[in-house]
């Protein structure tokens, strides 16, 4: 989103160095769904660029001191320390329930270090010197809470572009809720809403009052006109509890699990056990998995 109304203008992007010089910058991909890009600049001979460490952000832990580096109201260089506050936080969590999207299976870093406009696609850094976090959201109306994408997202982002030109996601077709304790018993409480939903979207009549939504899986919320799993019968209602494929079935309970095990499995048919209606067993429902053609690659 920091080079997003330059490339819509037609403009060229700058790349403005510690002592002032200004590199010029070629974007060679974008990745909107992620929100990043790769940028290309020549570096002059006489000022060699350094280059930072990546490091690995799945070992990030709870309370340990991070660096928000970037240009907040154009101070360049500006940093600002923190710790970090939750090492995989949920879009969910962060946007609310109604943006129940499976586009992102990210989880960001959360953090107290202060993000302001202008920090955006800087670095968020570790104590130890290494890149763990690209910095991209900040709370509009509080302090102290901003998110950074972690930056072993970034690096499979990164190499598939550089190596496709392109991010291979898989499409299904379903936007869901990923279902936990404290949500289960939220949507259990407006069961009746859930249920009357579920049979408008349908065109039939609810035969019973309410039904009660299972305590883990992807809760389906929307089911996409003329996608996958509408035409394999998935519906409004349904809870995805697990993904068999040829060789195993593996248990469902966030996004992530689906989308990683989906784009394993582009082209080829799995099947997706759902909880429905209050049933025992779940039931399979066999559908291909088709590529998002969603995805713009820039040359």
């Amino acid at each position: 989103h920091v080079i997003k109304s330059a490339i819509e203008r037609g403009l060229g992007v700058q790349v403005t160095c510690r002592d002032g010089s200004h590199l010029e910058a070629v974007v060679d991909h974008v990745d909107r769904t992620s929100d990043l890009a790769i940028l290309t600049i020549r570096p002059l001979p006489e000022y060699p660029l350094p280059v930072a460490p990546l490091g690995c952000s799945d070992s990030v832990r709870l309370g340990e001191f991070v660096i928000a580096l970037g240009a907040p109201l154009g101070l360049a260089g500006s940093a600002t320390i923190g710790i970090v506050s939750a090492a995989k936080r949920r879009r969910s969590e962060i946007f609310g329930h109604g943006d129940f999207s499976s586009a992102s299976p990210a989880r960001f870093i959360q953090t107290d270090a202060s993000i302001h406009a202008g920090n955006s696609g800087g670095p968020l850094v570790s104590s130890r010197g290494e890149v763990i976090g690209v910095n991209s959201i900040r709370a509009s109306t509080l302090s102290g809470v901003a998110f950074a994408i972690p930056i072993d997202y970034v690096k499979r982002i990164v190499d598939s572009l550089i190596e496709t030109g392109r991010v291979a996601r898989p499409r299904l077709g379903i936007k869901f809720i990923e279902l936990d304790g404290p949500t289960s018993r939220e949507l259990n409480g407006h069961s009746k809403v859930i249920r009357a939903l579920h049979y408008t979207y349908h065109g039939g009549e609810s035969t019973r009052e309410s039904f009660t939504v299972p305590k883990e899986g992807l809760f389906v919320m929307h089911v996409e006109e003329d996608s996958p799993a509408l035409r394999a019968g998935i519906r409004v209602g349904d809870t995805v509890v697990s993904i068999r494929t040829t060789d195993r079935e593996t248990p469902v309970a966030t996004s992530l699990e689906l989308v990683n095990i989906a784009t394993a499995n582009i082209g080829r048919k799995v099947v997706l056990n759902v909880v429905r209606d209050d049933a025992t067993h779940p039931t399979p429902i066999e559908m291909v998995v088709e590529a998002d053609s969603g995805f713009e690659p820039r040359e």
